[in-house]
């Protein structure tokens, strides 16, 4: 549940900077679908991962590894429909991915890891 939470509050952060702060100078248009994307996927494979990791499941880190490369190509594509459908956009979306991207990785493998440790 604690990662549910810190999902929702990176992503609601991320959308906040994006959309309120005077830093992101060209706006993204495509952010609310990017985080949804990001968010969905990164707590689906969380769990999954996480469940096996509780299990004491010997392929813990094999999981894992699969459902790194599965992100990539996932991710991939998505960011090639992303760039198709707007194009005078692709930059500014393809960036903001990548920031998300980097964000929602980290945040998972830091309960991962503190997961992990408890055991």
């Amino acid at each position: 549940m604690k990662f549910a939470i810190a999902t929702l509050t990176a992503s609601v952060a991320l959308l906040g900077i994006t959309r309120f702060s005077g830093v992101v100078t060209t706006r993204p248009t495509l952010d609310i679908l990017v985080i949804a994307v990001l968010a969905i996927t990164t707590l689906a494979v969380f769990y999954l991962v996480d469940s096996r990791r509780k299990k004491g499941a010997m392929d813990f880190t094999q999981v894992y590894l699969i459902t790194v490369v599965a992100k990539i190509l996932v991710y991939g594509i998505f960011v090639v429909v992303v760039i198709i459908a707007d194009r005078p956009n692709a930059t500014p979306n393809a960036v903001f991915f990548l920031i998300g991207y980097f964000l929602f990785t980290i945040l998972e493998v830091i309960f991962l890891y503190r997961g992990s440790l408890k055991q």
